[in-house]
């Protein structure tokens, strides 16, 4: 629960509770368990979204006063590359008063050119974490290794190869995330 200073200061700020999740074609693929794990969350994911859009769309969310307390950025896979501007363009242009949650992408082929910089990533957003108060991490990344079953047959980014192992993969991703969030 909340102290009624706490309280005060979301009030003030003009924040209002909740959790504003914005995400690429993993978390789209998720979106049902992420519904069901985050019922309060507002959940905007797209295919090939990158993280300097994520950021864009918070800005904008932010400027519209319909960011919500608890931010969640669900990317990186998508042009990576720009990891570490993209980041902190988010870190620094996080509103006073929200929390934010990277979300650490996973890309399982090591021969494609993005799988270094998807790891950089990874690496990258944990830092953050660690350096600033605010920010926390749901290590999507280290979950996704620890379950190779979800992974047969499909394209090493997106998890599962029919319904089963998509609701399960999707499931893991959302508990990965609602966990961060609580």
């Amino acid at each position: 629960t909340k102290t009624l200073a706490e309280q005060a200061e979301l009030s003030r700020l003009g924040i209002s509770e909740g959790t504003s999740l914005i995400g690429d074609s993993v978390a789209l693929r998720a979106n049902t368990a992420l519904q069901e794990a985050l019922p309060e969350a507002n959940i905007n994911a797209q295919v090939s979204r990158t993280t300097k859009q994520a950021n864009d769309i918070m800005l904008n969310n932010s400027q519209n006063k319909a960011l919500l307390k608890t931010v969640v950025i669900a990317t990186g896979v998508n042009n990576p590359e720009g990891y570490k501007n993209d980041l902190d363009s988010i870190v620094n242009h996080l509103p006073k008063g929200h929390h934010l949650i990277l979300v650490t992408p996973y890309e399982g082929d090591k021969s494609k050119d993005t799988y270094t910089s998807v790891e950089q990533y990874a690496a990258y957003a944990r830092e953050l974490a660690e350096k600033n108060p605010y920010v926390s991490i749901a290590d999507w990344n280290k979950v996704a290794k620890e379950h190779p079953e979800i992974w047969a047959g499909t394209d090493q980014v997106h998890f599962g190869n029919n319904s089963n192992m998509i609701e399960e993969g999707a499931k893991l991703y959302a508990e990965t995330i609602a966990a961060a969030v609580k």
